[in-house]
């Protein structure tokens, strides 16, 4: 991923709140404080964001792991050893990254997503692990939907409102496009 803050079209506010982040790293890692970038509207550069800090913290040495949130939830139905390999790298690397946590389409699916969701927070949180979430949900919201694990959540991330227009619809296409040109490509995670 080349682009980074000179490339940054959204928020000024996230992006200063990342870059802090990232320069107060070393303090931070030792109590666990994670990030939480919110915002209603897609594309305003969440997950942008998310792998910024990601790519900062792994030159650091750091072991960052970056799943789609609806993927950790998947990860509980492979086979034993990939599983165990699995849920072994969400629980104890450095920084997880859970990108565009989401509301679940029914009862069911919002038990299991509460269950797993809580069980992987409170081990991270219990050993101090940092967690980066992104979502389109607001923080009242994700409380509502997951109480236990928005209370984990909250006692150690810093929360940030990522204003701005979905830049995908605006910004995007000839960025693409002259990545494509030259051979690269924009990967997210």
């Amino acid at each position: 991923m080349r682009l980074g803050a000179d490339t940054y079209w959204g928020d000024p506010e996230a992006m200063a709140a990342a870059q802090e982040y990232i320069e107060n790293w070393p303090k931070l890692r030792r109590y666990g404080l994670g990030m939480g970038f919110y915002s209603k509207t897609q594309g305003t550069g969440k997950t942008f964001l998310a792998m910024m800090i990601a790519r900062e913290l792994v030159k650091q040495g750091e072991t960052v792991h970056c799943i789609f949130f609806r993927r950790m939830t998947e990860v509980f139905e492979l086979p034993y050893a990939e599983r165990k390999d699995e849920e072994d790298r969400l629980r104890d690397c450095s920084v997880l990254i859970l990108d565009e946590v989401a509301r679940p389409i029914s009862e069911p699916q919002r038990a299991l997503y509460a269950e797993k969701f809580e069980t992987l927070i409170r081990h991270r949180s219990n050993y101090n692990k940092a967690t980066i979430l992104t979502t389109n949900l607001e923080p009242d919201e994700l409380d509502d939907i997951y109480p236990r694990t928005y209370s984990l959540l909250a006692a150690k991330e810093q929360s940030i409102y990522v204003n701005g227009v979905d830049a995908r619809k605006d910004n995007l296409n000839d960025l693409n496009r002259e990545l494509a040109l030259n051979g690269e490509i924009r990967p997210i995670i």
